[in-house]
């Protein structure tokens, strides 16, 4: 089954070559990237089916430390996720397009449990964000009732993210040295 592409931009992005066809491409992964991976895929590829658990909720710790902290430790406390594509496009800005094809060979090759943990987390802030309350863990112990809750409250991410968007731009032009009012 062909699926619909997800853009994703990778930072530190380096690249090796095994031959001219095969090409692995290594980057930090912005966590608002991921919200178009899980919208796309599930873990058909991946060996395991992830579960909350004891390995995910200290993931989930780990991220939200990492979140209260100006040190940003978080990629280098993981194996981070393995995504295979064997149809991309690399677009300007270290963004590639991917397209995943065959499901059974391509997608979430592992990190399930890293996939599962920053999901939850972004949805917890987004329910948080609007007002809501979190999921009950117990509504969401395995990948396909997680994914099931996430597209169900798929408006309240997607709103989150827009505003930590904003959220980012501003302080980029801070940076800058630019106000919003210039």
């Amino acid at each position: 089954m062909a699926s619909s592409p997800v853009t994703i931009r990778l930072k530190e992005c380096s690249e090796q070559k095994i031959n001219p066809i095969i090409r692995r491409i290594t980057g930090l992964l912005p966590a608002r990237f991921i919200v178009g991976i899980i919208d796309e895929l599930d873990l058909e590829a991946n060996p395991r089916n992830s579960r909350l658990g004891a390995v995910t909720s200290g993931i989930i710790n780990s991220i939200q430390q990492d979140e209260e902290s100006s040190a940003r430790l978080f990629p280098f406390k993981t194996k981070g996720l393995l995504l295979a594509a064997s149809s991309y496009v690399e677009l300007d800005r270290k963004r590639f397009e991917l397209r995943f094809e065959d499901r059974h060979t391509e997608g979430i090759l592992d990190g399930g449990h890293n996939t599962l943990a920053v999901g939850v987390y972004i949805l917890t802030q987004a329910l948080k964000a609007a007002g809501k309350p979190a999921p009950k863990k117990k509504s969401i112990q395995i990948w396909e009732d997680f994914k099931q809750t996430w597209q169900e409250n798929h408006s309240y991410i997607e709103s989150y993210i827009k505003r930590l968007r904003n959220e980012e731009e501003y302080k980029a032009l801070e940076r800058e040295g630019v106000s919003k009012l210039d």
